[in-house]
């Protein structure tokens, strides 16, 4: 908006001489003032250079408000003083005091009542306007056309009213056309209007100076957009420095319109009751607001808006006010350093469609959101920045925003998340701290896809410490630390072709890693430690994933757990100590596991129920509590080439389990039985050692039929010395070629009793196993 207002109307008067000073005279000398003056026209005319006019306390009256005259006018001068007058009833066209093409001038210590301009300084420089009073005019001080290097010092300025424009009504109390001058220490109240009013105006001005300048209470009334009462307001200006302003109590506070340039520090803009305390608008670029206190205001601390860019925003404090502390929308490439932003009603710092910006260092706590990235604010880097306890939401929020950075950045006790994503991809999340929060830690929401989630810690939240859901695909999450948290460690719900490597889950209160109907991901050297309940668990329809290189230790409930989740691959694994199982297989089919070392577990080494063609191959299961591996109720599964020793139930044990494949085996020094069938039918036993256990190698129930064992070594059974066999059958299971010593109910096909071959003639390439009495064996020759 570019103000036009009629000024400088340049009048031509003869010269008067007389004893004592009248209306219209021109002065020429210094002149003292001995009585008032009640003026039809311009009250005094000042004639030559050099010269001083002290009105000596008394008043110059204009009483010819429609028309366009001066209290004291001045064209062409240099080096004159007006100082000590009280000038009233001028007009907006005209002024009190009004200069023009008039230098190095004084204006001090006068009082301007009651007109409608009330310094007027056109085309006129290196003057010093100081201390004056400025009451009830409709503008008080004003800089125009080329009036440059001007000090504007100690003014106090009242009750600046409206008048009709053309473009509304208005009210100035300082209006800054020009370049070059110094506005400082100046007291600005009451500046009032129906539709703009301002405390000081800036259009087209550059390279001035406002410093130690108090502005009180500009107002307009309340519109659908709020009042248009600024405290400062610069338009299409650059390279301002404006420094320790107090800017209070206004209805806004500070508004730049495409102003770029710019220099705010220090200053106190608070208490404003409109829209915003600063505002940076079309295009104001490359402006810094460095160290300035932005408090308790009506709506928003700092909004950066319309392509505003390049900004600095540093070290301000902006708190208690009722919107967000920093807003940023549409606005690019603009760096918020160190500032503290707490307790404000909205989010703390806020970007909207606004991408490469770079926030470091903020401190954002105590805000409904600590700082939030929303429609497409893409490529900006958040870093270093603290967002705690904020109280209505997360600490740090995404929302459809993509190719972000956020590092290293501290997000503990909040209301909800403390980093959340929703539909928000390729960002990287690295280095952050997210403890206590009252939901989950680190949050993937809504189709938040591609992400990198890498060496944060997420520890003691409500909820899991790091979630990924509704379809987040394809992240990676890799060497974060997700303890004590009151519900899982890491959980994906929905969400499939994940990796997840190189994290530690641990003491958390339910699982360490979870997987809910999420298929495709790879799990790759996590620990799942000391949870209470499994250590990696997946179900509902959990398919397809990988699971490999874990450790899953001390869990109090299962090591790795699947419940209806099927083609699995979990291989290399180790599965220690757990207070149940290690591994749990429950309806879940055509699963993989291989290769897992899976020991010391409190229930069985690996247990299956309810579930089909799975494949269990070339684990070692040792040493569990109950037994080595378990079939409950299963059929068609494989168990393959598996060191099953040293269990302190069984080795394998199958319960209600038919037509499942058992081959080459070690069972060795179990505690009961090598391998047991309960109620378990039509299963082949093939190539198997079953050793040194306290009780059969082999033993089947009666209602166990149907099985076939072949080739199988069942040797130095019943080391507790009880009524125990190599091969123990209550019913009629057959087969050929098996090694024992000793058995019940069982023959081989090709023998007449017993096995086909005896224990003394097992042959010199068979590896001797754990458990044998070297000094018993046969010498082979």
């Amino acid at each position: 908006m570019k103000l036009k207002i009629l000024v400088c109307l340049v009048l031509f008067f003869s010269p008067i001489y007389a004893s004592a000073v009248s209306c219209g005279d021109i002065i020429t000398e210094d002149t003292t003032l001995t009585a008032d003056l009640n003026c039809n026209g311009t009250a005094l005319i000042i004639g030559a250079n050099d010269i001083t006019l002290d009105c000596n306390a008394h008043i110059l009256e204009g009483n010819t408000r429609d028309q366009e005259f001066y209290g004291i006018f001045a064209q062409g001068r240099n080096n004159v003083t007006v100082t000590n007058c009280v000038i009233t009833g001028y007009t907006v066209n005209g002024s009190a005091i009004y200069l023009n093409l008039t230098h190095n001038s004084r204006l001090d210590n006068n009082t301007l009542l009651d007109s409608g301009g009330g310094i007027c300084l056109e085309n006129s420089s290196y003057n010093n306007v100081s201390n004056n009073r400025v009451n009830n005019t409709n503008w008080a001080i004003l800089l125009w056309n080329s009036a440059h290097f001007n000090r504007i010092i100690g003014n106090t300025i009242f009750d600046t009213i409206g008048i009709d424009t053309g473009y509304g009504d208005m009210s100035f109390a300082i209006l800054i056309g020009s370049n070059n001058n110094i506005v400082d220490s100046n007291y600005v109240s009451n500046t009032t209007a129906t539709d703009f009013s301002v405390g000081i105006y800036m259009a087209d001005a550059h390279n001035n100076t406002l410093t130690n300048n108090e502005i009180y209470n500009t107002t307009t009334p309340e519109t659908e957009y709020g009042p248009f009462g600024f405290g400062i307001y610069m338009e299409s200006s650059t390279n301002n420095t404006l420094v320790n302003n107090t800017v209070n109590l206004n209805a806004r506070g500070v508004a730049l319109l495409s102003s770029s340039n710019n220099n705010f520090t220090g200053n106190d803009i608070s208490n404003n009751t409109g829209v915003y305390a600063i505002t940076l608008h079309s295009f104001s670029n490359n402006n810094k607001l460095i160290d300035n206190t932005i408090n308790n205001n009506g709506w928003f601390g700092i909004i950066v808006y319309n392509s505003s860019n390049s900004n600095e925003i540093m070290l301000n404090t902006i708190s208690n006010n009722n919107a967000s502390g920093i807003y940023l929308d549409s606005s690019s490439n603009n760096t918020l350093t160190n500032n503290t932003v707490n307790e404000n009603n909205g989010d703390g710092i806020y970007l909207k469609s606004s991408s490469n910006n770079t926030l470091t260092n903020n401190t954002a706590s105590e805000n409904n959101v600590g700082i939030r990235l929303s429609d497409s604010s893409n490529y900006n880097i958040v870093r270093g920045n603290t967002a705690n306890s904020n109280t209505e939401n997360h600490g740090i929020w995404l929302w459809e925003s993509n190719d972000n950075t956020v590092t290293n950045n501290t997000i503990n006790e909040n209301a909800e998340g403390g980093i959340c994503l929703d539909y928000s991809d390729n960002n990287t999340l690295t280095n952050n701290t997210a403890n206590n929060n009252n939901h989950g830690g680190i949050q993937l929401f809504q189709e938040s896809c591609n992400n990198t989630v890498t060496n944060n810690t997420a520890n003691s939240n409500n909820e899991s410490g790091i979630s990924l859901q509704d379809s987040s695909n394809y992240n990676t999450v890799t060497d974060n630390t997700v303890n004590n948290n009151s519900d899982d460690g890491i959980s994906l719900f929905s969400s499939n072709n994940n990796t997840l490597t190189h994290n530690n889950a641990s003491n958390n209160v339910h699982k360490g890693i979870f997987l809910d109907s999420s298929s495709n991901n790879t799990l790759t050297n996590n620990n799942g430690i000391n949870n209470n309940e499994p250590g990696i668990c997946l179900e509902s329809s959990s398919d397809y994933n990988t699971i490999t290189g874990n450790t899953a230790t001390g869990n109090k409930d299962s090591g790795i757990s699947l419940d209806n989740s099927s083609g699995n691959n979990i291989t290399n694994n180790t599965v220690n100590s757990n207070n149940a199982t290690g591994v749990g297989i429950y309806s879940s089919s055509h699963n993989t596991l291989s290769d897992n070392i899976v020991t010391f577990n409190g229930g069985d080494g690996i247990y299956i129920e309810g579930s089909e063609e799975n494949n269990i191959t070339s684990n070692n299961v040792l040493s569990n509590t109950d037994c080595g591996i378990s079939l409950n109720g299963v059929s068609y599964n494989n168990i393959i080439s598996n060191n099953i020793s040293n269990n302190s139930d069984g080795g394998t044990n199958l319960y209600e389990s038919h037509n499942n494949t058992i081959t080459d085996n070690t069972a060795n020094e179990n505690t009961y039985s090598g391998i047991y069938l309960e109620s378990s039918s039509n299963n082949t036993i093939i190539g198997n050692t079953g050793s040194s256990n306290q009780e059969h190698g082999f033993s089947a129930d009666a209602n166990s039929t149907g099985n076939t064992l072949n080739n199988n070594r069942f040797c130095g059974n019943n080391q507790s010395g009880g009524d125990y066999y190599d091969i123990a059958d209550d019913d009629s299971n057959t087969g050929d070629h098996n090694y024992c010593n000793t058995t019940q109910n069982y023959g081989d096909e090709s023998a007449t009793s017993g096995c086909f071959y005896s224990c003394a003639i097992l042959p010199y390439s068979t590896n001797l196993q754990a458990g044998w009495n070297l000094i018993s064996l046969p010498l082979i020759i």
